[in-house]
């Protein structure tokens, strides 16, 4: 099975739903809504904007349009790209594979020292708690600023998958505190 190069569809919906954008724009907007759970790396945007301009599926505007009144790189998605863009959303969804390092030091924890692995799993929970704050806060945004917008909905399921899945994580890792803070002492 080909490999899918995922982000130019990220790169694709990000255009298509805030219309023409620099590179720079496209990370900078990635990383306020998507980033939450789809991260990109500069190191690996341009050259999938490179490709992507390659095949069709965006193309680059003329320096006189360039966005925001500044000489940059502007991208636009394509007819092509639209296509291939609801193309993909009908396709199946193809799990990547989960790696997660703590899990990993849990996993192989005999040969660790206790108080590491508490220490580990006290930085995740606090993590987490942080990161729930976080969403809530943009949660409560959405909900308020963006009412009756086109996207709200579809933000909002996002948002509360992440929730879920940081609320579940947070109430493991008090689980295992406590299962790993009895076995330290002895009980």
């Amino acid at each position: 099975m080909k490999k899918v190069n995922h982000s130019q569809f990220a790169i694709l919906g990000h255009l298509l739903s805030q219309g023409p954008m620099s590179g720079y724009d496209i990370r900078k907007l990635a990383e306020e809504s998507t980033g939450h759970f789809w991260q990109e790396s500069m190191g690996h945007l341009y050259p999938t904007l490179n490709k992507m301009l390659g095949e069709g599926l965006i193309s680059e505007l003329e320096k006189d349009q360039a966005c925001g009144g500044r000489e940059r790189r502007c991208y636009q998605i394509t007819e092509k790209g639209l296509q291939r863009f609801e193309a993909w959303l009908e396709e199946p969804v193809v799990q990547a594979p989960f790696r997660h390092v703590l899990l990993l030091k849990l996993y192989f924890g005999r040969y660790a020292k206790q108080n590491s692995l508490i220490n580990h799993l006290k930085t995740d929970q606090n993590n987490m708690k942080e990161k729930i704050e976080f969403l809530k806060n943009v949660k409560q945004q959405v909900e308020t600023k963006w009412q009756g917008d086109a996207e709200a909905d579809y933000w909002l399921i996002t948002l509360d998958y992440g929730l879920s899945m940081l609320e579940a994580r947070l109430a493991w890792c008090e689980r295992s505190l406590i299962r790993l803070e009895k076995k330290s002492k002895g009980n």
